[in-house]
């Protein structure tokens, strides 16, 4: 077992991370797992962050296949008995037939797949994060392509716990380094309400003040949402005009962390990320 330190983090992993870039191609989108697998392996292991990134996505994606399979099934058994006069008749078509698609792509990537380890994806969900580049952690952040088992957390065990000592530095390393989707994820876990497990201490004057740091940078629609935002958490959380004046004294830094890395307008109106077939994990760091 090692202790490795990345992006001020310290973890412990079964084998070193070695972030040395690698100019290997990584496997076609979409390819079969079964076939791509060993490739995978073989890039992360050695040190490739994008390899361990991909292979995290794919493993994810094929460890939650069956699920979606059965949840397609089941909205196509639920359209059935619907009006076909009700006006949102065609926007569930839609996402009837969104979902299918996915599943049925999932069906074709997994065939022939078969998981030996449920915390190997977790493991190389981390050592991307760690090593790559910050979407690739803020991603980890938000579960997304960690594969972790939220319906049998004890499968995943070993990841969870590895998550929750990692999850809260990863984000403010990206803070940090001003990366917008950071921010967006930030003022959501400070503003949010509370729960079992918090990634970080409620503050809404704080959460606010990523918020406010956006605006400038934002496109028009993107600055219309965080205004509404705003002003509906301002009343929610029974905030002072005193403030509002601290979380926009507070979102001065923030600012000037994202004058230095966005180089065009922020849109997250419809989210921080797309969702896509891990082109993600190309990403420079």
């Amino acid at each position: 077992m090692t202790l490795s330190e990345n992006n001020g983090v310290r973890v412990a992993l079964s084998r070193p991370i070695n972030s040395m870039p690698s100019k290997a191609e990584l496997p076609t989108q979409n390819s079969k797992l079964k076939d791509i697998y060993p490739t995978l392996v073989l890039l992360a292991n050695a040190g490739d962050a994008r390899a361990a990134c991909r292979l995290a996505f794919e493993l994810d994606r094929c460890s939650k296949a069956e699920a979606l399979d059965k949840s397609s099934s089941a909205l196509e058994e639920s359209l059935k008995k619907l009006d076909t006069n009700e006006p949102s008749y065609k926007q569930k078509i839609w996402m009837v037939n969104e979902t299918r698609k996915e599943a049925d792509l999932r069906k074709a990537v997994c065939s022939g797949y078969v998981e030996s380890n449920p915390e190997e994806g977790a493991r190389y969900a981390l050592q991307a994060a760690l090593t790559g580049s910050p979407e690739m952690r803020v991603r980890y952040v938000l579960m997304m392509g960690t594969a972790l088992d939220h319906g049998q957390p004890e499968a995943t065990a070993e990841g969870w716990l590895q998550y929750r000592d990692n999850a809260r530095q990863l984000l403010q390393s990206t803070i940090d380094e001003g990366y917008p989707q950071a921010y967006e994820t930030a003022a959501f876990n400070y503003l949010r309400e509370p729960g079992r497990w918090r990634l970080v201490q409620p503050d809404p004057v704080k959460g606010l003040s990523f918020y406010f740091a956006l605006i400038p940078f934002a496109s028009p629609a993107y600055k219309d949402r965080l205004e509404q935002n705003i002003q509906y958490m301002t009343v929610k959380h029974k905030l002072s005009n005193a403030d509002i004046v601290r979380a926009r004294e507070m979102s001065g830094p923030l600012m000037a962390a994202l004058s230095a890395s966005v180089t065009s307008q922020v849109d997250f109106t419809s989210g921080s990320f797309k969702s896509e077939a891990g082109s993600y994990c190309d990403a420079k760091k």
